[in-house]
C-alpha cells in the first residue's frame, strides 16, 4: 500500500517537463550551484529552491561553490539517488 501511494505521488508530481527537485543549502554560505558545469541556481544561506529535471538528462554532476569560488559540494546524482532522497539534494 505504501509503495502504491508513493508511486501515485511520484506520478502526480512528474510532468512532461520533468520532476521538481528541491536543492537545500544547509550551509552558512551563499552558493552558486551547477550541474555538469552549467549554472543551475544560486542559493542564499539556508535557502531551498525547486528546479525541474528530467530522468533522461541524468546522471548529473552537481557542484556548489561559495562566494570565493571554493568548491563546497561535488556529487554525481542519478535518478535512483533522487528517488531515494525524496527528490531533495542537501548541500552541507
Amino acid at each position: 500500500m505504501l509503495l502504491a501511494a508513493t508511486a501515485a505521488v511520484l506520478l502526480a508530481c512528474t510532468t512532461p517537463q520533468g520532476t521538481p527537485v528541491t536543492y537545500k543549502n544547509e550551509t552558512g554560505l551563499s552558493l552558486t550551484v551547477t550541474n555538469d558545469d552549467f549554472l543551475l541556481t544560486t542559493l542564499a544561506p539556508t535557502e531551498s529552491k525547486r528546479i525541474t529535471t528530467k530522468e533522461s538528462l541524468l546522471p548529473d554532476r552537481i557542484r556548489a561553490y561559495d562566494e570565493r569560488n571554493n568548491l563546497v559540494f561535488d556529487r554525481t546524482v542519478t535518478w535512483e539517488d533522487l528517488k531515494a532522497s525524496g527528490f531533495v539534494v542537501v548541500i552541507k
